[in-house]
């Protein structure tokens, strides 16, 4: 039976096509993974906790940050935090380009040769 394992996260999962890729064309695919402010750290971890599930890490896995939008309500006003300052939420995955150029991923795609991204 073809399907999900239960016992494996969706990283592990991803990590695993991408090793099949390996295995059947020789070639590392580079992961560029975008994480928020809010689980940056914890993503790292996790990935380090789990021994980036044996991919090359320094070569082929590269985390970055997307950006901030201020928050607004239903009607269109912008969200105040108990600080005083305008909340901030992530940019979803519209932002992926402007992170991938503010994080620098763009030239670490030059200098691996990407001329593709998906």
């Amino acid at each position: 039976m073809l399907g999900i394992e239960p016992d494996k996260s969706l990283f592990e999962i991803l990590c695993d096509n991408l090793k099949t890729a390996k295995t059947n064309y020789d070639v590392y695919i580079p992961w560029y993974i975008m994480t928020s402010k809010e689980n940056n750290d914890s993503t790292v971890e996790y990935f380090a906790k789990h021994k980036f599930f044996g991919y090359e890490k320094d070569k082929n896995i590269f985390f970055f940050e997307q950006g901030e939008l201020p928050m607004v309500d239903t009607e269109g006003k912008i969200l105040i935090g108990e600080d005083g300052m305008v909340k901030q939420a992530a940019n979803g995955h519209g932002g992926i380009f402007e992170a991938l150029v503010k994080n620098n991923m763009t030239n670490k795609m030059r200098e691996l040769g990407i001329e593709w991204v998906f």
